[in-house]
């Protein structure tokens, strides 16, 4: 599941996105704020895969946001300016979302950030879950559930509590560096 965050001061941006998230059934949104401030301290408790981040807000701003932010979750900027693009960009957030946001671009987001996963060899941690690439596919492994891990050569074969089996492409040594 990828865990989302709405830092914006609009509720109707709240509304919108959490309706596009609710036609997905492998995305879920954790907290909603409409305050930078709770979201900060939110955020800097707790692991997030995305963070729809408005620009303008009252307190601080969007970059000023970036700034203090300590996670290291993928950053989705909204605006009802396309000025801020560029300066979003050289934060290097992930994408750039004008407002009125439409439902294709904004799954267009969230299609590239599962295509950003599947690029990836090792295996990333959501909290105290990963997810590992087994036939080109990313498989939800929740940590609690490995029994053991073997490793062969540049493959690990994965058993879990129900007794399945998960073959996957790593070595044990860069696996051990990343699971809870």
């Amino acid at each position: 599941m990828i865990k989302t965050v709405i830092i914006d001061d609009d509720i109707l941006t709240h509304k919108v996105i959490n309706s596009y998230i609710n036609k997905l059934n492998d995305v879920e949104v954790v907290e909603n704020f409409s305050s930078p401030v709770e979201g900060l301290k939110f955020l800097n408790d707790n692991s997030i895969d995305i963070i729809f981040l408005d620009v303008e807000m009252p307190d601080f701003d969007g970059f000023d946001l970036m700034d203090m932010l300590k996670c290291k979750s993928s950053i989705v900027l909204i605006s009802s300016e396309q000025d801020y693009a560029l300066k979003a960009f050289s934060y290097n957030v992930f994408d750039y979302l004008h407002k009125p946001i439409q439902f294709q671009r904004f799954y267009n987001t969230i299609d590239k950030y599962k295509e950003a996963l599947l690029k990836v060899t090792e295996p990333v941690i959501v909290s105290e879950t990963i997810f590992v690439k087994v036939n080109r596919q990313l498989t939800k492994v929740d940590c609690n559930t490995i029994i053991s891990i073997t490793s062969n050569g540049d493959y690990m074969k994965i058993l879990l509590e129900d007794n399945s089996k998960l073959h996957v492409y790593g070595t044990l040594t860069n696996f051990s560096k990343v699971i809870p």
